[in-house]
């Protein structure tokens, strides 16, 4: 049974998905990806399943939670910083300001840290009880996460920056040690159901009467 998902990168989202036609500046679309991305993310949601979104990622699961995106920020938006980065994606490109209070800052730290970016699409308005927990210096969202601390999701890609950004990886940290609480809450749950608790802590399960 799956406990907690990583939602990864790639094409550009089907503006569809927000009320929107596409705009000239849009690039390659995967409609079948964008389909089964929606299909599970809609039931971990409801499930209440740990999520980290990275780079499309964060745009899907704001998206998801009923936000929009830019289509293109260099067009949409007052944009003063290059976020489409042709060096390799080890290398740090941009600051992001993370903010004071968020589950993020309990991640990372609060404040300033480097980044890399290979983004031209961007989250525009967040979703419902999403909150954004970092920004670029130009103002675009770079992270965000739900309330309820069930998504924590960044536009940059922590898995590029296992050596040049080793904090990074607590990304991943957070998303196991998230997925693990769910899987011992799933599994209270369930013992509850099947069965009844002994004075040792351990759970009997139920046995059916004659009738059934």
């Amino acid at each position: 049974m799956c406990d907690g998902i990583l939602v990864p990168g790639g094409e550009d989202l089907n503006p569809w998905y927000y009320g929107e036609e596409p705009k000239p500046q849009i690039q390659t679309i995967r409609p079948e990806i964008d389909e089964a991305w929606f299909a599970l993310g809609r039931a971990a949601k409801e499930m209440g399943m740990p999520m980290l979104g990275i780079c499309k990622g964060i745009q899907f699961l704001n998206v998801l939670c009923g936000g929009d995106l830019y289509q293109d920020i260099y067009t949409q938006k007052e944009t003063t910083i290059l976020h489409l980065q042709s060096l390799e994606r080890s290398y740090l490109h941009h600051h992001v300001e993370i903010k004071e209070g968020t589950h993020l800052a309990e991640i990372l730290g609060a404040g300033t840290h480097a980044v890399n970016s290979m983004h031209h699409q961007a989250v525009r308005t967040p979703g419902e009880d999403i909150v954004v927990s970092a920004t670029a210096p130009d103002g675009t969202i770079e992270a965000i996460e739900s309330r309820n601390g069930q998504i924590v999701a960044v536009q940059w890609h922590p898995e590029g920056l296992i050596h040049s950004a080793p904090e990074m990886n607590r990304l991943f940290a957070d998303l196991v040690e998230r997925s693990s609480r769910y899987r011992e809450k799933k599994v209270t749950i369930w013992n509850h159901v099947k069965g009844k608790k002994n004075r040792d802590g351990t759970f009997e399960p139920l046995r059916k009467n004659k009738n059934g």
